[in-house]
């Protein structure tokens, strides 16, 4: 079980990565200073939010401080919404 795990896993990104490769392959396709600025930023974002999400990962997740979002949230309706939406996906 866990090897099929780690074989979808793989699969997963492989395939990602396969997909960002086609995506970063339009940058070919870029023709004035101004429009390599901006990709290169994008790229540059990309990339930290790629490195978050790897220093992110395996880490337990937090759970929900309910009393906080009620202070944040006016709708009650919604947050009362969200509550049984975490509770069924638990």
């Amino acid at each position: 079980m866990y090897i099929y795990f780690i074989l979808l896993r793989f699969r997963y990104f492989s395939t990602l990565s396969t997909n960002k490769r086609k995506w970063q392959d339009l940058s070919f396709f870029l023709t004035n200073d101004k429009d390599t600025s901006h990709w290169r930023e994008m790229t540059s974002k990309i990339n930290e939010a790629e490195n978050l999400i790897k220093m992110e990962e395996g880490k337990a997740s937090k759970s929900i401080d309910w009393v906080d979002w009620n202070e944040k949230i006016s709708n009650k309706e919604l947050l009362s919404w969200y509550k049984k939406k975490k509770k069924k996906n638990l």
